[in-house]
């Protein structure tokens, strides 16, 4: 008898579309911040690791802008979002319908987000790979 045991790698986004509420005035003066539990679903039979990019530098409202850069997003550590891959979780043991609670945050007193209210928006992209 023979048991194949096929590489399993799956990341499945369970919440597409988040919004960030700054206002009235707590979003601006504290660390500011929502939780988005069990947006991502992980299987994966290896080790693997998952990271996280914009799809441009700003945020985006019209002809207004804010850096991408005063968004951050943590699962196993916190980072600054940026247009280039940066690690959410790194070398996680192997998981079979894992869901992954991701929280995005702003500092508080951030000058970037003194813009006209609006929506500003960006599209994430996240990647996992086998480590």
């Amino acid at each position: 008898m023979n048991v194949v045991v096929a590489d399993v790698l799956k990341l499945v986004v369970n919440t597409n579309s988040l919004t960030l509420i700054l206002g009235p005035v707590h979003g601006y003066l504290y660390n500011y911040g929502i939780f988005a539990e069990g947006q991502l679903t992980v299987t994966s039979n290896r080790s693997w690791g998952l990271t996280v990019h914009s799809s441009g530098p700003n945020l985006v409202n019209g002809t207004e802008t804010v850096p991408v850069e005063n968004l951050n997003i943590g699962y196993m550590q916190g980072i600054a979002l940026s247009t280039l891959p940066q690690s959410l979780a790194f070398s996680q043991p192997p998981v079979q319908g894992e869901n992954l609670t991701l929280v995005y945050s702003v500092a508080m007193s951030n000058q970037a987000f003194l813009k006209p209210g609006g929506t500003y928006s960006t599209t994430l992209t996240y990647m996992i790979a086998y480590e």
